[in-house]
């Protein structure tokens, strides 16, 4: 409390030694600070926080849409649920999945399919990796389904699943790649790349069906006739009709022209196959499901390859140099689609005509956030870059904020923060009206900042700049370079150094005096 105090000291310093100088001041400094949560940015949920604000660990990994509702998977999500679902009418809702006595979904999963009685989640323990599995809920109640020929199961840490399929408990290769369902048909088709196989279950038995050899198969769908597309081996893609035991007809189509094929699904009506592409294109490529004819392609070519701005119609689907999940698209009934534009941290709804309408947006979680100081509209989450309008409060849908660039693609491999810890630190945009910051370069295990500019409507150039050190080198609004000059050991002295920023080259190098 305010007031007047008595204290006293035994002039032993903090590592036990008697201090001998008499002339110290002790101060007490207080501060009555209050905290006040104005909202987020980079998260459009309806809710600012509660259990409907739609978060994750890591990102949306797979959707699925049944009736009214969407249900999507997000992975390992360190010890809270992997598995919701979102009122179509409300995309920025988030629905808690919750049955029985358990609050916690522990498997990770990676993958959901639905054929509108069921929802079959696929996963594996991230906590035993070789315990992989697929379990069942129903549409009506969100209640464990209990297939007959189904196994308790418990995780390592968390809950015991009733009924778990496709179950292997000690396979390190046998996470699950792919998952499809037939809506009409009894069966349900669960990929494992590193096994080279398709396992064919009765979906409503839980039964082993049958077992197809297919080299990597890593994405499968399935059209409203029951036919079953995978991708596998070296991106090739087929469609097979099922027979009535399981097993598959020879190949009825084969769709060539795909680079990288990420993830497909069929329209609803059966007309046409959506493939994502990702290497070179990062675009939406539109069959004939029918003759496997190219309709159309959707989205811009390239997408961040050699400009950083962030548009509706731009994605970001795959990089050879970063880490990302992978992409997906899910339709709904009325024939829009959504695409898990991962690299962006948003998932985008389109009607069937191709029109934006709608997305949903949760960043993962982050270790690198930063502000422009001399420009603090630009607000940064790792290589995302947000407009922050600080006239408006903090909210979802009121242009509060706007993703505005997309700094990743532009990234070269030893230059990539595996630990995402420090993502152009002493970001600052200078007297030259252009943005530079620090980024790290790896050189045989040694890191070394170098100053990079970030070009509007362009990329991540880097000047070849390298300074010392990202705990000693400070570039000061100013535009000065600051260092600190210790050997960092307890009691050693230390020093700044300072060097005034003088010009730029032709090239808008930054210049620093000696």
């Amino acid at each position: 409390p305010a007031g007047t105090h008595t204290a006293y000291w035994d002039r032993v310093n903090d590592d036990g030694f008697m201090m001998t100088d008499t002339g110290y001041y002790i101060k007490v400094i207080s501060n009555n600070v209050a905290y006040t949560w104005e909202g987020v940015v980079g998260n459009n949920s309806d809710s600012i926080s509660g259990s409907s604000k739609i978060r994750a660990f890591q990102r949306f990994y797979s959707l699925a849409f049944a009736g009214q509702f969407g249900y999507y998977a997000v992975g390992y999500t360190e010890g809270v649920p992997s598995c919701y679902k979102f009122d179509i009418a409300k995309p920025n809702n988030k629905i808690n999945i919750v049955w029985g006595e358990h609050k916690d979904i522990d498997l990770q999963c990676d993958y959901v399919a639905t054929d509108g009685t069921n929802v079959y989640w696929a996963g594996y323990d991230p906590y035993d990796v070789g315990l992989n599995f697929v379990f069942t809920t129903k549409t009506s109640d969100d209640k464990e389904f209990i297939h007959s020929s189904g196994t308790q199961q418990a995780t390592m840490y968390g809950r015991t699943y009733a009924s778990a399929i496709d179950l292997y408990t000690s396979n390190t290769s046998a996470h699950p790649s792919g998952l499809a369902v037939q809506k009409n048909g009894n069966f349900l088709f669960v990929a494992h790349k590193d096994l080279n196989q398709i396992n064919v279950l009765n979906k409503t038995t839980g039964a082993l069906v049958q077992t197809l050899s297919f080299t990597a198969p890593r994405e499968i769908c399935v059209d409203p006739s029951g036919n079953l597309w995978v991708i596998s081996g070296s991106n090739t893609i087929q469609k097979f009709g099922v027979n009535s035991n399981g097993t598959l007809s020879s190949a009825l189509l084969s769709i060539s022209g795909i680079a990288e094929p990420l993830a497909m699904a069929v329209s609803p009506n059966g007309s046409k196959i959506y493939i994502l592409d990702g290497a070179a294109s990062q675009q939406v490529k539109i069959f004939s499901n029918a003759n496997g004819n190219a309709i159309s392609t959707f989205g811009s070519a390239g997408g961040y390859i050699s400009n950083a701005s962030v548009n509706d119609y731009k994605f970001y689907f795959s990089d050879s140099v970063t880490m990302l999940s992978k992409p997906f698209i899910a339709f709904q009934a009325d024939s829009s689609f959504w695409l898990g534009d991962v690299g962006n941290e948003r998932v985008q709804h389109y009607n069937n005509s191709g029109t934006f309408l709608n997305r949903i947006m949760c960043l993962p979680h982050s270790y690198s956030t930063v502000v422009d100081r001399n420009n603090p509209n630009r607000v940064f989450n790792e290589y995302l870059e947000f407009y922050v309008d600080y006239s408006k409060p903090l909210a979802p849908h009121n242009g509060s904020w706007t993703l505005v660039n997309n700094w990743r693609r532009g990234v070269k491999a030893n230059y990539f923060q595996n630990d995402m810890l420090r993502i152009f630190i002493q970001l600052i945009t200078l007297s030259n009206n252009r943005t530079y910051a620090l980024m790290d370069e790896y050189v045989n295990g040694i890191r070394k900042p170098e100053v990079v500019e970030l070009i509007p409507n362009g990329k991540i150039r880097y000047t070849g700049i390298k300074l010392q050190d990202f705990a000693q080198d400070i570039i000061g609004q100013d535009g000065s370079l600051r260092r600190i000059i210790c050997s960092r050991n307890l009691g050693d002295s230390g020093y700044w150094e300072k060097q005034n920023l003088t010009g730029f080259t032709n090239n808008n190098n930054p210049i620093w005096g000696k």
